[in-house]
């Protein structure tokens, strides 16, 4: 595995604290959490959360310390105005444990397998190694519109700050994460969080959820994650000094 430079590492850190600092002048801050019960159970009466996704529900799939967390953010009061989930997995091809449905459920063996209905010709990108998925990203009704503190939506903000710690809490090769395949979905996953490749990945039974669903698949190298943050670092300073 490649290790981080000192480069990477400082700049990882230079972006967090740029992304904080957009969060904190519209009084958030972020917090993090292990306990993913405690995550799976804020998801359940969240309003107008998505169900809670099987990747990240302990009670579906074999979650711990070492490959699972979630972050939240908490306004003036402690009340949290939007959470996020990050769960690890280790594999040799991530495609194989798609098809065999443990990337989706690997708490109990699997009695019935059913073949996902994926999509003709898919070119899947070949994954392996250290890979996070994101997932259950809700922000609260009252806190998803534009905020002109720092020109955008509070998800652009929060979703590329949680994957870079990811990327460096897991050490990661590859972060992924799963989309509807509509286009306000697609702009949310690439322009809104980023995401530089995409590909359509099934239409039917998803098992993330338990329901007919077109789903994308979007995901960015370790590489790519670090350019962005390059982009947005640089980017920012640019902007201050002119």
């Amino acid at each position: 595995m490649n290790v981080f430079t000192d480069d990477n590492l400082a700049n990882i850190q230079s972006f967090i604290d740029l992304q904080l600092e957009k969060l904190a002048a519209i009084g958030l801050e972020l917090r993090t959490d292990v306990d993913m019960d405690r995550f799976a159970s804020f998801l359940e009466v969240a309003p107008k959360a998505l169900p809670v996704p099987s990747t990240h529900d302990p009670e579906r799939s074999h979650l711990h310390p070492g490959n699972a967390y979630w972050t939240m953010l908490t306004d003036a009061l402690g009340e949290i105005v939007a959470c996020n989930g990050q769960r690890m997995v280790d594999t040799d091809d991530l495609f194989e444990d798609i098809r065999t449905h443990s990337f989706f459920k690997n708490r109990h063996p699997m009695i019935h397998h059913y073949p996902l209905a994926l999509y003709r010709d898919l070119e899947f990108p070949n994954l392996s190694g250290r890979i996070s998925v994101g997932g259950g990203m809700w922000v609260s009704p009252d806190w998803r519109g534009y905020h002109p503190e720092f020109g955008g939506k509070l998800y652009s903000v929060y979703s590329p700050l949680v994957r870079a710690i990811a990327l460096r809490h897991f050490k990661l090769a590859w972060y992924c994460a799963l989309y509807r395949a509509d286009p306000s979905r697609s702009s949310l996953g690439q322009d809104g969080s980023g995401f530089t490749n995409a590909v359509n990945l099934l239409n039917g039974m998803f098992p993330l959820q338990d329901r007919e669903a077109n789903i994308q698949f979007m995901w960015m190298s370790r590489e790519e994650m670090l350019q962005f943050i390059r982009d947005r670092i640089f980017g920012s300073e640019r902007k201050r000094q002119a």
